[in-house]
This record gives C-alpha cells, structure tokens and sequence, in this order.
C-alpha cells in the first residue's frame, strides 16, 4: 500500500455504487510498512474487508495477487486496481449474468475517458525496419473486438476478446487453472495473464457499457516512490517477457 489513500477511496466507491452491498473485499498489502499500518488504522472497521500484511515488502503485484486470490471463497472475483472507482453506472449485474449463462472466464469493460484498448492477441512476423530481420512479435490489434462483432448470444452488446482492461469479473477456477499472475513479473503481468488464457482457449469477453474510472493520483498521494520503484524495473520484466513467449521485447499496438 504504497498509495493508501487511493486503496481507501477505491473501497469507498465499491460500497457506494454497486447493488452488491455485502460484497467481500480482499486486500494484500505488501507496500511500505508505514503505509499499511495507516491503511489498517482507517479500514478496520470496514465490513466484510479482508486485510492482508504480507511478510515482506515488494513481493510484486502478481504474487499480490496470486496470495489474495488464494483467500477467495466465492466463485467469481472482482480485479481492480487502487486508482479505479467504481461509478453509478458501474454494476456488476451483467458481467455476473455472463459468466452465469454462458462458458467465458472473464468479463472485462473500459474506462471512462481513456482510449479503450480491448484487444485480439495474434502472434506473428515482422521485419525490423533497420536490421531486415524477421522476428517474433505479439500483437495487440486495439479496436478489432468490436471491428470483428462477434457478439455474445443474448448479450448483443458484448463481444468476443483477448484483451480487456484490468477491471473485470473472472471465474475463480478457471484462473487459478492457468496459475494465476507470472510470480516473477512485477510489471507486464496483465498482459501475460490474457496470452496465458488464450493458450489455455479460456473465453474473454468485452463490454464496453461496464465503466469504472481510472483517475490518476494526485501528488500528496505517497505515489513518487510506487512510480520511481515501477519505472525502475520496467525494462528487465519487458525482457522476462519477451523470453517467457519467445518474442522481441516489443509489444505492437497495431491496427488489423
């Protein structure tokens, strides 16, 4: 919790606007030990919150998220970052009759006011333009989900995708099969998530109506050291990667 406040105002907003009011909350924690106890201080006496303290700082976010998924008893789960909120219009009621109804893992939506980049997954060819070497990369083709329109029986609104943004509703089994995050990846890790279940033919669906906000910390948020930490690790987790699927480290967001 190295933005504590965020992870406040982020719960704050899931009690507010969604229909679920017991819904359970799980929080891992592995940030600065200063911050947690001040996170502790304010969210103890929040109902049906689970607060986790790791044992050490910095296991990285997806060994975060592996450990709390590990406390999930329900057979779905809701992944959001600190920085998103939820808003009026932000219910779960659809995402949750989807993975009801129908044989997806994961239902993901967008966020207000940034360019969606729901996306399809192709890994392919290209010649690098000063070498003339062909190499492998992934692609991102952004757009393509609704471009292509292969919509959901009964859910004409949502579409068949490979890429969401991190704020979607998953069948818990179904994640855990694949084995949760890369533990090694402390960046990257959205991404590798959504190549892994794809590799696996695990179903992932888009609706853009569901919208939660991403809204930016502010400055007085103790966020210099989470960016200064993030940033400082982002080329070696790009190079573990591109490794891990045997690509150049370069991720294409290129149009179909």
């Amino acid at each position: 919790a190295r933005r504590p406040l965020l992870v406040l105002r982020m719960i704050d907003s899931i009690r507010q606007f969604q229909n679920y009011r017991n819904l359970p909350v799980i929080v891992y924690d592995d940030g600065v030990k200063e911050y947690s106890r001040e996170v502790m201080g304010r969210i103890s006496t929040y109902p049906n919150l689970t607060y986790i303290i790791g044992d050490e700082e910095d296991v990285g976010i997806s060994q975060g998220r592996n450990l709390a998924l590990r406390h999930v008893n329900t057979k779905y789960f809701l992944l959001l970052d600190d920085d998103n909120l939820f808003l009026p219009s932000s219910g779960l009621e659809l995402l949750v009759e989807i993975l009801d109804t129908t044989d997806a893992t994961l239902v993901g939506g967008t966020f207000k006011y940034y360019k969606d980049f729901a996306s399809l997954l192709h890994f392919g060819y290209a010649k690098n333009k000063r070498s003339g070497q062909v190499q492998r990369r992934l692609f991102a083709y952004r757009g393509a989900c609704l471009e292509a329109n292969e919509t959901i029986p009964a859910f004409p609104a949502c579409v068949r995708c490979e890429l969401t943004s991190n704020d979607f509703l998953a069948k818990t089994r179904d994640v855990l099969e694949v084995g949760g995050w890369s533990p090694e990846l402390k960046t990257q890790e959205h991404k590798d998530l959504f190549v892994r279940l794809k590799a696996a033919d695990k179903k992932v669906v888009y609706c853009p109506g569901f919208e939660v906000e991403n809204r930016r910390a502010k400055k007085d948020m103790n966020v210099r050291g989470f960016h200064a930490l993030r940033h400082g690790r982002e080329q070696q987790m790009r190079n573990l990667f591109a490794n891990r699927w045997n690509v150049i480290n370069k991720y294409n967001n290129d149009d179909p």
